[in-house]
């Protein structure tokens, strides 16, 4: 509950959840599962389309047999499942109602034993003198386990239990675990159950592959972001300070929001856990209490700040800062105690906590001496490039707030990298088309050679990819599919090219 529920506090939002976790157990031990009855409710569907097509056919109103056969099949096989997954759900059900019985049965036998324990010693406290002392067991003998049957049942019932679910999921469950804490918290904030679920130490550890297969090009600095991360959650690192506090410098459209959003998705479970502040709306001193809020006496008191009402509310979150050069320098001033001690106190003193955060910068300062530096033939090393930028970045950031920081530059993309980033954008277009339309979509060659052709700017990057496709390939796209639209359906099959003129082409088939 403090990671993912924001808006409210402990502990009452942990025991709501808890007992919405517990009743859901409860309910489920007497109630149809979500699964059957969404299956069933899809089964309805599909019948009551037959029923309707059985009456066309009865009228003699033209039906499309394919379309009639496939339905036919789509419900027998619907059926099937409903079926299936129903006895899995009684069998279930009946074995959780075995597992509960011989639970009590040991819970009851256990609790009438301690009574009669407790008995039993406050009469040995006031013996009686007619009756003999008891006798003691000898020692080193092992008492005998008085509920050895209950205790044989209940790990019976346990293994039956385990044996109906296999490797799927429980459709009944017998207690209150992370799962249903899971699905409780899924339902409330809309997060994935996997994402929470998954391993931390796992995701960490997978994370250069992740970061490296959405940010191309940029191998030494996803190796430091990932390293940074690293130390953090093994507990090598100051534990007093955020996990992690990263400056990233580099021409625009080189990937630096991108390795952000990869973070707070990778570790969080989603870009909403990402608070995005453009620090080029800061360039006054006084703009500072926008981040902190408003002290008492003034406008907006009360309301709290930009940046310490949302890690309050999120405070397991990637914070970014970006175009941070732009800001007045007496406002990055404000950062020295976040770098360095992990809190920070809004316009109400309240204390926020910034240690379960990464906090990241980016800037464009230096850019030209890391283009020059990346137009020789044998490319520098990152700590070159570091020591090259340094000079440029002391001369707008005070020494002690830079040495807070961890320096990451990118590189400028090349033609190969830019091509890598181009099918990524195409692979986003085809599964639009495919959800959208229906329509399977494939790209020629020349369709991506001309794409990296035309993105050949440096200044603006990946962003080129973005404007080409926006400005000219989808506006052509776009009146070619509403002139199909008008026409009837849109063929299920599309390859987008180039023409021998040099415009886009679309070639739609069956």
């Amino acid at each position: 509950s403090g990671r993912y529920i924001s808006g409210r506090q402990l502990p009452d939002k942990a025991v709501d959840l808890l007992d919405t976790a517990a009743a859901r157990v409860k309910i489920e031990q007497g109630a149809k599962p979500q699964k059957v009855e969404e299956l069933e409710l899809e089964l309805a569907s599909l019948d009551r389309k037959r029923i309707a097509l059985d009456r066309d056919i009865a009228e003699h109103i033209a039906v499309d047999q394919n379309d009639y056969a496939e339905l036919l099949g789509e419900i027998e096989s619907l059926r099937a499942q409903v079926e299936a997954l129903t006895a899995r759900w009684q069998a279930e059900r009946d074995a959780v109602i075995a597992f509960n019985e011989a639970c009590n049965a040991l819970r009851s036998a256990e609790q009438a034993d301690a009574e009669a324990a407790a008995k039993s010693e406050d009469e040995a406290r006031t013996p009686d003198p007619d009756e003999p002392p008891p006798v003691a067991a000898p020692e080193g003998a092992a008492a005998p386990d008085a509920h050895a049957e209950l205790r044989a049942k209940v790990e019976e019932a346990t293994k039956a239990l385990a044996e109906i679910r296999g490797e799927d999921d429980p459709l009944v469950h017998h207690e209150c675990d992370a799962d249903v804490v899971a699905k409780v918290v899924a339902a409330w904030t809309g997060i994935p159950v996997g994402k929470m679920k998954a391993d931390t130490i796992g995701s960490v550890l997978e994370l250069e592959d992740v970061l490296g297969g959405r940010v191309k090009g940029q191998e030494p600095a996803v190796k430091v972001v990932a390293e940074t991360v690293r130390m953090a959650y093994a507990g090598v690192r100051d534990p007093n300070t955020p996990i992690g506090v990263l400056l990233f410098v580099g021409t625009s459209g080189v990937g630096k929001t991108e390795m952000a959003l990869s973070l707070a998705d990778q570790l969080y479970g989603g870009d909403r856990f990402m608070t995005t502040i453009n620090m080029s709306e800061f360039q006054e001193k006084h703009t500072v209490s926008r981040l902190i809020g408003s002290p008492p006496g003034y406008v907006g008191y009360g309301e709290g700040g930009m940046l310490t009402e949302a890690v309050r509310q999120r405070p397991y979150s990637v914070v970014l800062l970006d175009e941070c050069e732009k800001a007045d320098p007496d406002v990055m001033n404000l950062f020295y105690q976040v770098f360095d001690k992990g809190v920070l106190n809004d316009g109400e003193g309240r204390t926020v906590d910034f240690k379960n955060t990464i906090i990241i910068l980016t800037s464009n300062l230096a850019s030209d001496t890391i283009m020059r530096l990346y137009e020789r033939e044998d490319p520098p090393s990152k700590e070159e490039v570091t020591e090259a930028i340094r000079p440029a970045l002391s001369g707008h950031f005070k020494p002690a707030l830079l040495a807070r920081m961890t320096i990451v530059p990118f590189r400028p993309i090349g033609p190969s990298i830019m091509r890598d980033i181009a099918i990524l954008k195409l692979n986003k277009l085809r599964k639009r088309m495919l959800e959208t339309h229906e329509v399977e979509t494939t790209f020629s060659d020349e369709l991506l050679d001309e794409l990296v052709r035309r993105c050949t700017d440096a200044d603006t990057g990946a962003r080129n990819v973005d404007h080409t496709l926006r400005g000219s390939l989808m506006p052509a796209l776009a009146r070619t599919l509403l002139e199909y639209m008008a026409d009837g359906e849109i063929p299920p099959q599309l390859e987008i090219g180039l023409s021998p003129e040099g415009d886009w082409r679309f070639d739609f088939s069956e």
